[in-house]
């Protein structure tokens, strides 16, 4: 009789929330396809905050990642597509993960600026107020300078330049001028401004680092082989030579991987890259013959002789450069 008696009373009051409630969980569907189709330019990831911002509440986000519907990859930060997440995807999440103005920085950005190998972990670069730490991402608190921000397949990084600054205060000597020589040859390095950061900032850790590998001015090598012989040259304590430089002997010119003009000499480093094939091996029979006949001492090390001897080739150079000029 009640319920009869009243039929607009506490009953449809009800039916009404649970109209409501119907009504919105009809919209999550289309709010998801929005939120999904604006994530594709951020390789399928989105934050709780850019959910919140379609309508999306935190508490249907982790029922659907209870679901495996979506999938969180650092806190605060989803992924419409399934694990395993690439480098690139990772790298942006972490970024993501710290909030506004965070960049990738570090090892993780030099592979992003195809300079080392990608390393386990992403490193992310955040502002004096930013946060000390999350699981899964190491954070660094540093102030970038706006000239010293990039952003690589869509992922806000530290430039090239700030990055070989940053690395320089944990890499041994030897790879940080490996990073050194990769960038010049890829002509991504501002030295000009790694020059400046190291000037700002004469108490940073590895600004000796920088000032031992820098020298007076870019070197473009080839291949590993030719940087392992530059280092040889520099544990032999001969002066640095001109490397991949051309060589004018009468009307023909060459170039020469090594080579030191003012005594005269040129030095060739047989790696397998670049020196294979009877032609190859034709020509360079040829141009050691033409500079010999030029007064030229040519020199030939193979890629073994660097790698296996280094102390013999080291000797050997020795003995070259002591012989009057």
């Amino acid at each position: 009789m009640l319920i009869g008696a009243q039929p607009g009373g506490s009953i449809a009051h009800v039916d009404g929330d649970r109209a409501k409630a119907t009504k919105c969980s009809s919209k999550s569907p289309t709010r998801f396809r929005r939120l999904e189709e604006g994530s594709s330019r951020r390789r399928h990831l989105f934050t709780v905050a850019q959910a919140a911002a379609a309508g999306i509440p935190a508490s249907t986000l982790r029922s659907r990642a209870a679901a495996g519907r979506i999938h969180r990859v650092f806190r605060g930060v989803y992924s419409f597509a399934p694990p395993p997440f690439d480098s690139y995807s990772t790298w942006l999440a972490a970024v993501l993960a710290c909030g506004p103005e965070t960049l990738l920085s570090d090892r993780p950005a030099a592979a992003l600026h195809r300079l080392v190998p990608a390393p386990p972990l992403p490193h992310v670069t955040v502002a004096a107020d930013g946060p000390h730490r999350l699981d899964g991402i190491v954070v660094h608190r540093r102030s970038v300078a706006p000239c010293d921000r990039s952003i690589r397949h869509g992922i806000p990084c530290t430039s090239p330049a700030r990055t070989i600054f940053d690395l320089a205060a944990s890499e041994p000597p030897d790879e940080l001028e490996r990073i050194l020589v990769v960038a010049e040859s890829l002509r991504i390095l501002n030295r000009r401004r790694l020059d400046e950061l190291v000037a700002a900032n004469p108490g940073h850790r590895g600004g000796p680092n920088l000032r031992s590998v820098l020298g007076p001015g870019p070197v473009f090598v080839r291949s590993e082989v030719e940087l392992y012989f530059l280092r040889l040259c520099r544990r032999a304590g001969i002066e640095a030579p001109r490397v991949n430089s051309p060589v004018s002997v009468e009307t023909r010119t060459f170039e020469v991987d090594f080579c030191w003009p003012g005594r005269r000499i040129a030095i060739e480093v047989d790696g397998y890259a670049f020196h294979g094939g009877r032609s190859r091996a034709n020509a360079d029979r040829d141009r050691d013959q033409a500079l010999a006949i030029a007064g030229w001492t040519a020199v030939r090390f193979t890629a073994d002789q660097i790698r296996d001897e280094p102390a013999e080739v080291v000797r050997r150079l020795r003995l070259l450069f002591q012989r009057p000029r």
